[in-house]
């Protein structure tokens, strides 16, 4: 079947179809046609997401079922694989007794404003977390400031010592707020090399051991001997598991009505992945204590900041992502599910 104007369609920088109520699509403009393949009569699902049923909000229903005009967004599969995005609007075909008889679908690629989207929202992560992070910083740095000039204003070396001491323990979480903020700008690619996991990890812990012992928190340690090994970028890798044991020292730090908190790293693995946890009991460390959070590496939701976003980009520059759960009375797990094997370049 050939749509009325069909040379003027043709042209048109969208995919045109018309859909009959069994959703076949009997007629379709020829960019749709070179995307997803010839007509022949089979159903829009099939072609657009190849699936075997109806989608479960699907446009063209609510447009034979109400006469009305309907729109939504969907991601769809090309004959090459590729996922589009695409922005979908139906509109009713009437016949001479304005009966439905078809309805037209009009879908235009959004892919690229969807992926600029998914660019500035972690931007606007970035911002809002410096602000807080260098919000948080200024109070202590002009208190040390203070105490140092009024130390020296009366001679009173203990004063001046423990205002020095303030001022050095800002400019530390300044000099690690530029270099987080560095890395996270910056596109790199892992540096790989095959190591043991185990090793890895250890080298982690160690280096938050003594920070864990002087706030009070119980650092344990569930770490698999035999976990084998992996194919990394040790660095970056260590990178991660320090930053997320340090977040989490820190949230057990935060919570004064607390005593005897305790952070446990593990990790466990099978054959295709290596999976790390750092696990914070009973603190809520990105979120609100009332309301779980579920984050995956293509959606951010959350109070979640730089440090989370570091880790983030680590795993995925290794294919791998990071997950956080929180639930009441287990606190904080944090998981990062790294491949054993790069198969395919990092993204």
């Amino acid at each position: 079947m050939r749509l009325p104007h069909q040379r003027d369609l043709d042209a048109l920088p969208c995919y045109v179809t018309v859909q009959d109520r069994a959703l076949r699509v009997v007629a379709a403009n020829q960019r749709f046609v070179d995307a997803f393949g010839a007509v022949e009569g089979r159903r829009c699902y099939q072609m657009y997401k190849r699936r075997s049923a109806p989608c479960e909000r699907c446009p063209v229903e609510r447009t034979f079922r109400d006469g009305g005009c309907h729109d939504c967004d969907e991601h769809v599969w090309s004959l090459s694989g590729r996922n589009t995005s695409v922005l979908v609007f139906t509109a009713p075909i009437h016949d001479a007794r304005g009966r439905i008889v078809n309805v037209m679908e009009m879908s235009g690629d959004v892919t690229p404003i969807r992926e600029l989207q998914s660019q500035l929202a972690p931007l606007g992560l970035l911002i809002g977390s410096v602000s807080h992070s260098i919000k948080g910083l200024l109070p202590g740095l002009d208190g040390g400031i203070h105490l140092v000039s009024s130390g020296l204003a009366q001679d009173d070396l203990r004063r001046v010592a423990h205002g020095w001491d303030m001022i050095g323990r800002s400019v530390t979480r300044i000099r690690s707020l530029v270099l987080d903020m560095l890395y996270y700008a910056k596109d790199r690619e892992p540096f790989l090399s095959e190591v043991p996991v185990a090793e890895v990890i250890e080298e982690a812990r160690a280096a938050v051991e003594e920070r864990a012992r002087e706030h009070g928190v119980v650092l344990r340690c569930a770490v698999e001997e035999d976990g084998g090994r992996f194919e990394v970028d040790p660095k970056a890798i260590r990178a991660l598991v320090v930053i997320l044991l340090e977040n989490a020292i820190d949230a057990c730090r935060a919570d004064t009505h607390r005593t005897g908190a305790k952070v446990t790293l593990r990790t466990c693995g099978d054959a295709e992945a290596v999976r790390i946890e750092v696990a914070c009991d009973g603190v809520s460390m990105y979120r609100a204590p009332h309301e779980p959070v579920f984050l995956s590496t293509a959606k951010w939701t959350g109070n979640v900041g730089l440090d989370l976003l570091i880790p983030n980009k680590i795993a995925r520059a290794h294919g791998g992502r990071i997950d956080v759960r929180w639930s009441r009375g287990e606190g904080t797990c944090i998981r990062a599910t790294i491949p054993r094997r790069q198969t395919k370049p990092a993204t």
